[in-house]
């Protein structure tokens, strides 16, 4: 008899300058929780999802940053991303890249979908997960191929490989990807972002994306910057908190080093992580 399982899986780290990620909060304040280097940068995670359902469909949520891109001099010289790490994690569950279903994506900005590709040895990319389906939002990827001033978030290398291998798998709205796996929209990082939701039987997990990327954004002053609509962000953080604590989810963040927990409330009312070691 097969079981459900899920993995919280890295792809190394990379660096953003501090006050990008926290938008109003004051360099005082996030110093606190953040410790930028010299260039006033901080060290993000790079946390994927691995799923493997009780039918033995495998499923992997965000790929990372991935290789090629990490390979350009001008990304390593701006974010200083660390090794990739996510295929080699992958094996060490006894996982290989052609052994992955589906590829289910938040958005299509570098952190999340990067990994989504890799050179062959003629030097041509192509998907790394050959084998899988991509799933993404189709107000994700218009924005994606949509020229405009935070274009350098999204990595175009991704699109025209994957649809030349029809490979993308374009939804609308929220929809159920498979048994007990749900995508809820949540406009607000990006347009047609997305969040993922794991309900099997007492597993309750939320995959959080770029809503809440570390436990720090649980403050409701935070937002990063380039987010596209902050106020639907600040709507939708605060209906994912409740959900959360209400529904008891384990929360996963997208960037964060803490990335696993449970949202509680504190006497005054205020949403705060609860740890543990996963």
């Amino acid at each position: 008899m097969r079981y459900n399982m899920q993995r919280t899986l890295s792809d190394g780290t990379f660096k953003v300058e501090g006050a990008s990620m926290f938008g109003p909060v004051s360099r005082l304040a996030w110093e606190q929780w953040m410790q930028p280097d010299r260039k006033h940068r901080i060290t993000l995670e790079l946390n994927c999802l691995f799923l493997e359902t009780s039918q033995g469909k495998k499923i992997l949520v965000n790929t990372g940053i991935g290789t090629v891109i990490r390979a350009e001099q001008n990304f390593q010289d701006t974010y200083a991303p660390s090794s990739s790490k996510l295929i080699r994690n992958l094996n060490e569950i006894k996982v290989t890249p052609n052994n992955i279903d589906i590829v289910l994506l938040t958005d299509l900005r570098f952190p999340s979908a990067g990994g989504c590709m890799r050179l062959n040895r003629a030097g041509k990319a192509v998907p790394t997960f050959s084998k899988a389906v991509y799933i993404v939002q189709k107000d994700a990827l218009m924005e994606a191929t949509r020229p405009g001033i935070l274009q350098e978030l999204w990595y175009h290398d991704v699109v025209s490989p994957l649809a030349q291998q029809d490979k993308l798998f374009v939804i609308e709205g929220d929809q159920e990807i498979d048994a007990g796996i749900r995508v809820i929209r949540t406009d607000g990082p990006s347009q047609g972002h997305q969040i993922v939701v794991v309900e099997w039987g007492a597993d309750r997990i939320l995959y959080l994306g770029s809503l809440l990327p570390t436990k720090h954004h649980i403050d409701l002053k935070c937002h990063a910057i380039h987010e596209r609509f902050p106020e639907q962000t600040l709507a939708w953080k605060q209906k994912i908190l409740h959900m959360a604590e209400r529904g008891g989810y384990l929360v996963i963040f997208q960037h964060g080093n803490a990335c696993t927990g449970y949202i509680e409330k504190n006497r005054d009312g205020m949403y705060y992580l609860r740890e543990i070691n996963r």
